[in-house]
């Protein structure tokens, strides 16, 4: 298995968080723990994104919140990113989607409470979890990638890099496509077929 992908999709966990003074440092704490060495790929946008997490203790936090808000939480006049799998994927909150997740966190042993359930966040680090675990389940990890996340993330990203203004989030979205691309890929290569072209 792939040693980087649980702490990529941490990474973008943490990215995808409303976000406050210590994002920035939690953010660097689990680039720390990444083997730059194995993403040498030119097309592979960590290292914007590493560059984008820089330059970003240098933006208001206010700004950065606002922007948040912008994107997944308040939008005017329409949300552009709702950043959960039901609203994607029934055009709703909490719907069937959101029951569906939430029966299998409880399945492993997760409960995560209101709203949340089917958050971009949330989706992210339990694949994160489910891939530290491969050898209880090494199919686990993969099934929650075709089941859910290729359902409705390479949309949403899609959508955060149309119209993120802060490149802290237009990079994330092109990293979370990548690493869509990279875990679909090692699976099963066709799988990665219907996602959208890595930037050149």
């Amino acid at each position: 298995m792939d040693k980087n992908l649980p702490l990529l999709y941490r990474l973008l966990a943490l990215a995808f968080t409303y976000p406050d003074d210590a994002l920035p440092g939690r953010i660097q704490e689990v680039i720390s723990l990444i083997d730059l060495t194995t993403l040498q790929n030119p097309r592979c946008p960590l290292p914007d994104f590493i560059r984008a997490v820089r330059d970003l203790r240098a933006v208001p936090l206010e700004h950065i919140q606002a922007e948040y808000t912008r994107l997944f939480v308040a939008g005017h006049p329409h949300l552009p990113c709702p950043p959960y799998e039901s609203a994607y994927r029934e055009g709703v909150l909490l719907g069937v989607s959101a029951e569906t997740v939430d029966r299998l966190y409880r399945q492993w042993g997760i409960i995560v409470t209101g709203e949340e359930v089917d958050h971009v966040a949330v989706e992210l680090e339990f694949t994160a979890y489910l891939l530290t675990l491969e050898t209880a389940d090494p199919h686990a990890a993969a099934d929650f990638l075709n089941a859910h996340l290729m359902a409705w993330l390479p949309d949403f990203s899609g959508d955060v890099q149309r119209v993120a203004k802060l490149k802290f989030y237009r990079v994330a979205g092109q990293l979370l496509t990548a690493v869509l691309h990279r875990h679909a890929a090692e699976y099963s290569p066709e799988n990665s077929v219907g996602l959208p072209k890595l930037p050149a």
